[in-house]
This record gives structure tokens, C-alpha cells and sequence, in this order.
């Protein structure tokens, strides 16, 4: 999946409340293989670098290096230019459609 499209689906989680829009309280990093990114819903491989992103109010997410870091820009307000690819906030069925 590109960056891009990545991008728009982290966006899209983050506008319909999916995703924490805010500051994690701890941040792990390990091997992958344990599971599937809760930003772009891929398996985190075995040779991948796997984030266990832990929140203040207790929820744990398990994503992709790239993806965390993708999902911090989202929700800080660093947006690179995106290609013609454009997402509405329209909640939950935006990110149905992004699969």
C-alpha cells in the first residue's frame, strides 16, 4: 500500500475517532510477527519493526514503524501535499472504503 493511501486511511480512523487523535503515554518497539497494524489493518511481519503505543486512558494499539510515525503527523497537523487522492470526513464508511 503506498504512503500515501496509508496517509488517508490513518486520517480517515483518526476523523471518525478509530484512532487516538492525541499524545501516547509510552511507546515500545519491538520485532513483528505478534500481530495486525491498527492503523492500515496489514500484519506487522516477523522482519518488521512492531510499536506497542500505549494511551493514558489504557487502550494499546499495535502498528508499523512507519505507520506510528504517519499517525503522529496526522494528528499533530503535519500533513504533507498529498497526491490527487482527497478524503472526506465522513466517518466509518470513509475507512470501509478505503479497504
Amino acid at each position: 500500500m503506498s504512503e500515501n493511501r496509508i496517509r488517508l486511511l490513518i486520517r480517515a480512523k483518526v476523523e471518525a475517532g478509530l484512532l487516538p487523535a492525541g499524545p501516547n503515554r509510552e511507546t515500545y518497539g519491538r520485532r513483528g510477527g505478534t500481530g495486525t497494524c491498527s492503523c492500515c489493518d496489514t500484519a506487522i511481519g516477523a522482519l518488521e519493526v512492531e510499536y506497542e503505543v500505549h494511551f493514558f486512558s489504557g487502550q494499546m494499539l499495535l502498528v508499523h514503524m512507519n505507520c506510528y510515525r504517519i499517525w503522529r503527523e496526522e494528528w499533530t497537523g503535519i500533513r504533507p501535499s498529498l497526491a490527487p487522492e482527497r478524503c472526506e470526513k465522513r466517518g466509518p464508511e470513509v475507512v470501509s472504503r478505503m479497504l
